[in-house]
């Protein structure tokens, strides 16, 4: 493991307050700054993110710059969070689900309830349209439980973990603009 990946690994993850994010995004007033020399001119080593919440990435691609950059830690439980319920629903849907009236259908249900609300957020930022985010889900998630082609069910659950797996990151990451209610 190199320097870098310890160093990454052992500091706390940072939050973004909203107190910060209005005195970056302050406009100064000041007068025209002398030019720094080439030689002597400042470096960014990365960018950053002035986000405040989850709910205020509207990109897919933001999202997913979030979920990987902000806390290693926080982006590996949201990836597992995330995408561990697609593939809990593949696997009873397709090797334990054999009648409709079972307690099978209310567990893979609630599957696709818990991944059709992140994957409609995310399918309407993509895609920029409700409708089509609505028959993204439709398509992907009926198609990974009730398809009988082995390729297709693989190929949907993979989408859905990615998916699932990066908004779930994101969302632990970022600190939300209202304490929750057990922080109170």
């Amino acid at each position: 493991m190199t320097r870098a990946a310890k160093k990454a690994a052992t500091t706390p993850a940072p939050r973004i307050h909203p107190e910060l994010v209005a005195a970056i995004n302050k406009p100064k007033v000041s007068k025209k700054p002398k030019p720094i020399p080439k030689e002597k001119a400042p470096r960014r080593k990365s960018k950053r993110i002035n986000l405040i919440s989850a709910r205020s990435i509207d990109s897919v691609i933001d999202q997913t710059r979030v979920a990987f950059s902000v806390s290693v830690i926080g982006s590996m439980v949201g990836i597992v969070l995330g995408g561990s319920i697609p593939l809990i629903c593949y696997t009873i849907a397709h090797h334990e689900w054999t009648e409709w009236l079972s307690v099978y259908t209310l567990l893979v249900c609630g599957g696709l309830i818990f991944s059709a609300k992140t994957v409609f957020g995310w399918g309407k930022a993509a895609f920029r349209d409700s409708y089509k985010a609505l028959g993204f889900i439709l398509l992907v998630e009926g198609t990974m439980v009730f398809s009988s082609i082995r390729w297709i069910n693989l190929l949907c659950l993979a989408i859905l973990i990615g998916v699932n797996a990066v908004s779930t990151g994101a969302n632990l990451v970022i600190k939300p603009q209202k304490k929750p209610s057990w922080e109170t």
